[in-house]
């Protein structure tokens, strides 16, 4: 009896292959291809489109020198607002008219006060006293003294030190204020008689305002012919709009001097 061997194979597990992923390169010649088109025409375009720098117009108003043909017929195309140069020259010379008008004010009214025969301190606001000991510094009257008065006619200077008293005393005098003469009263003390004021003084005292009024429209006039160099070296004409305002000012500050010493006749007339 024969015995038949059977022989099964064995069996293995199959491995599958897993799947082979392939990166592909994203390849587009037409992407690419546009972007730099893109680029070129984008950079032509900003630099076609970029503004050329012009020129800008500028506008002064200048005057031609003489013999030149355009000599009679001088530009005047003034901007209506006035630029802060023109501002600051004009603002300057007022500002000289406006301290000469002041100046004009104290000394009228220190006069007016003289002459209408009250005696009060201010009438030796004048005199500066200068200290021999201090270096010959000038100093005001009240800042070494108090000033007081006595029986309606009698200004009292009362010193701090008696050490300044011939200090004060020539300072007074050289002050040059009428009928103003010092006398001791003791080591510390100057009195002062104020005299009524005669008719003689008060007609004085009106030609010296007119004279003074005089002068002081002097100083006017050249505060604007300060601001007409100015302005004239700046290129603006004769009669620019900043030229009228500079005589507007001058017209008004001469008026106020001239209401200033009619003021000045009327309260000594009275």
């Amino acid at each position: 009896m024969s015995v038949r061997l059977l022989i099964r194979p064995v069996l293995r597990p199959r491995v599958i292959p897993a799947p082979r992923l392939q990166i592909l390169a994203l390849k587009s010649p037409s992407i690419s291809t546009s972007a730099c088109n893109y680029a070129k025409s984008h950079r032509k375009t900003s630099l076609a489109s970029t503004p050329t720098p012009e020129a800008v117009e500028t506008h002064t108003d200048f005057v031609p020198p003489k013999g030149s043909k355009g000599h009679k017929k001088v530009h005047e195309d003034i901007s209506a607002v006035a630029t802060s140069e023109e501002d600051e020259v004009i603002s300057q010379a007022s500002h000289k008219m406006d301290s000469t008008l002041e100046w004009f004010k104290r000394e009228l009214a220190q006069m007016e006060t003289r002459v209408s025969g009250r005696v009060v301190p201010s009438l030796l606001d004048p005199v500066r006293v200068i200290l021999k000991d201090a270096g010959g510094a000038a100093v005001r009257l009240d800042q070494v003294s108090t000033v007081g008065v006595r029986d309606g006619n009698t200004l009292v200077i009362t010193l701090f030190d008696e050490a300044n008293m011939k200090d004060v005393e020539t300072s007074i005098f050289s002050a040059q204020i009428p009928n103003m003469n010092p006398q001791r009263s003791d080591a510390r003390t100057l009195k002062i008689i104020v005299p009524k004021p005669t008719m003689e003084a008060r007609q004085s005292a009106i030609a010296t305002a007119a004279k003074m009024a005089e002068d002081t429209k002097v100083k006017i006039r050249a505060s604007r012919e300060s601001g007409m160099k100015t302005l004239k070296g700046m290129g603006y004409a004769k009669h620019s709009k900043f030229a009228d305002e500079l005589q507007k000012a001058t017209d008004k500050h001469t008026k106020d001097i001239d209401a200033l010493v009619a003021k000045l006749k009327k309260s000594i007339s009275a």
